[in-house]
């Protein structure tokens, strides 16, 4: 008897993360790319939401999940209060922890936010 193939699409759980998942993920997003006198940096692109888009069908949402999970244990621990009410110096010290101790999550975030900014900003 033939076993049938695993196709791409049974391999993917569909993953919906919060509104309070997507408003962490904007907060950090903003600490990678903060605004300035240009722009609003990720919020000027949406770039927590988009990326919360990408990981719904992602094979990959796990790290997202696993990091978002680390991102508010780390946010808690440190400063006693969650990450969207981190003021700038303590989003960039939760990112800076975050790169060491969820480096696949980290590396992820930094790469799918400049991608994202990157692509809609036009000089």
């Amino acid at each position: 008897m033939l076993e049938k193939e695993a196709t791409f699409d049974s391999m993917i759980d569909e993953t919906t993360l919060s509104l309070s998942q997507i408003s962490q993920l904007s907060a950090l997003a903003q600490g990678i790319i903060p605004p300035d006198d240009r722009d609003s940096g990720a919020a000027s692109v949406h770039a927590g939401p988009t990326i919360a888009a990408k990981i719904r069908m992602s094979v990959f949402a796990f790290i997202y999940v696993d990091g978002l999970a680390d991102a508010v244990r780390f946010a808690q621990d440190e400063f006693g209060t969650g990450i969207s009410q981190l003021n700038p110096e303590q989003l960039r010290s939760l990112l800076e922890r975050l790169k060491h101790a969820s480096p696949d999550f980290f590396r992820q975030l930094r790469s799918d936010v400049c991608l994202i900014y990157l692509s809609a900003v036009s000089y």
